[in-house]
């Protein structure tokens, strides 16, 4: 199977599935946007020939900060010394993470099947690991301070008269 065939049957089988997507048709890749359990991911497809072939890449919404470069490469080697398909990769530039899966496709067995099972590996792999990385991104002095702004315990707050602690009114 040609990657412009293997091209159309992801499409297709998006289209069917009514996953929204956006199609490159030029460059055999794939774009849609899922919500797993812990947040939202960006899932590109991209299709491959000799031999047919779906990678799959899972990219995190949220950016490394730069003083945080060297401490995300040793935590996504260790985190994929516990993998068994798939790779986490960190792209320094833009400092984002992203997960790539490689899936082989044979063309005997069902298409539809094989996509399923190569998305659903990226995304179940991607969704253990998510919360984990968003919260290494943001555990910054900067991400404690606006949070701390944002405390409703805060002790200006609790002398009021108005409020009680650990109810939460609106006017």
């Amino acid at each position: 199977m040609n990657r412009t065939e293997l091209f159309n049957e992801v499409k297709g089988w998006l289209e069917a599935e009514r996953l929204a997507h956006d199609a490159n048709e030029d460059a055999a890749r794939v774009q849609l946007c899922m919500s797993l359990e812990t947040g939202l991911v960006e899932i590109h497809i991209i299709c491959e020939e000799s031999p047919s072939m779906l990678q799959v890449i899972g990219v995190l919404p949220v950016k490394v900060p730069k003083d945080k470069m060297t401490a995300a490469g040793l935590l996504l080697n260790h985190l994929n010394l516990r993998l068994r398909i798939g790779a986490f990769q960190f792209i320094q530039e833009e400092r984002i993470i992203m997960f790539r899966l490689s899936f082989l496709i044979r063309s005997e067995r069902i298409l539809g099947k094989q996509f399923g099972e190569a998305i659903g590996t990226a995304l179940g792999t991607v969704d253990e690991h998510h919360l984990t990385l968003a919260l290494f991104c943001c555990s910054t002095d900067q991400a404690q301070t606006e949070l701390g702004k944002l405390n409703c315990c805060d002790a200006s707050l609790a002398g009021s008269s108005r409020t009680i602690p650990g109810r939460l009114e609106l006017n």
